[in-house]
């Protein structure tokens, strides 16, 4: 179900994105830096700018979740070790001779 969902979304937005390009067909001009100029269509520029923009923004996202990993395996490891280093035989047997008085 969840497939049938994503396909017919991808085919709507495709469509959507035909249609928008049938409708703007005009030419646009996009000056940048150094006078570099840029022609071509209004929908490509425009679908440029999206893929860019969804590029920059996944990017973002699993830096990010590479980040928390990172933090949580770190904070797994500090537990771990203090864990460890409270169950030395010294206060093993301190603590199961506090158990029994």
């Amino acid at each position: 179900m969840k497939r049938l969902f994503l396909i017919l979304v991808t085919f709507l937005v495709a469509l959507l994105g035909l249609t928008f390009a049938v409708h703007n067909p005009q030419q646009v001009e996009v000056h940048y830096y150094f006078d570099w100029i840029w022609r071509g269509s209004l929908a490509l520029l425009l679908f440029l700018t999206l893929t860019v923009g969804l590029l920059i923004g996944w990017l973002a996202g699993r830096l990010r979740g590479f980040i928390l990993k990172k933090q949580a395996n770190q904070q797994s490891r500090i537990d771990r070790d203090s864990r460890d280093a409270s169950l030395t035989p010294r206060n093993v047997s301190r603590h199961l001779h506090d158990v029994n008085e």
